[in-house]
């Protein structure tokens, strides 16, 4: 008869964390996986929209455009002794509907700021946010926002994104 000894090493548990829900036309996210992989250990993220998956640590970039409904995403860690560890998640992509600024102006420098209305109105669970230069009031997740032309000069592209 023989015996032989066997080692049997301890895998780390892969944890992807919660992300979303997201529009089409939003920035990119950051996926942000656990454990972070030590000295000799990678992490990787893979699935659909993830644009930088080898990038060998526990993050990676989402990104949401051209995509809709439940997108599965996974993070995959492999320790120093070869051992696999992963976990999914799903991110909702909502598609966006189509934004419409208006026209305004022209303005003059020292004129009072004029009110920016976007459309649609923003629907239940939906935000409604306007940005660039002269806009002073970007997050108050309605169609409405005011623009301020003191200290300007030229053409001001602003914008409003519904999501």
């Amino acid at each position: 008869s023989a015996s032989t000894s066997i080692t049997v090493n301890t895998s780390s548990t892969a944890s992807t964390g919660t992300y979303g829900p997201v529009c089409d036309n939003e920035s990119g996210i950051t996926l942000t996986g656990s454990p972070v992989p030590g000295a000799g250990e990678t992490g990787a993220w893979s699935g659909t929209g993830v644009t930088d998956p080898s990038n060998m640590d526990e993050t990676a970039s989402f990104d949401p455009a051209g995509l809709s409904g439940a997108i599965d995403v996974t993070y995959t860690i492999t320790d120093i002794n070869g051992c696999v560890s992963s976990a999914s998640t799903s991110i909702t992509v909502n598609t966006s509907p189509t934004a419409s600024t208006g026209t305004y102006g022209p303005v003059c420098d020292n004129e009072s700021s004029i009110t920016l209305t976007g459309s649609p109105v923003p629907g239940a669970g939906e935000t409604g946010e306007w940005s660039g230069t002269g806009v002073t009031d970007p997050s108050n997740m309605d169609e409405t926002a005011l623009f301020d032309p003191t200290g300007l000069s030229g053409v001001i592209d602003v914008t409003y994104t519904v999501c």
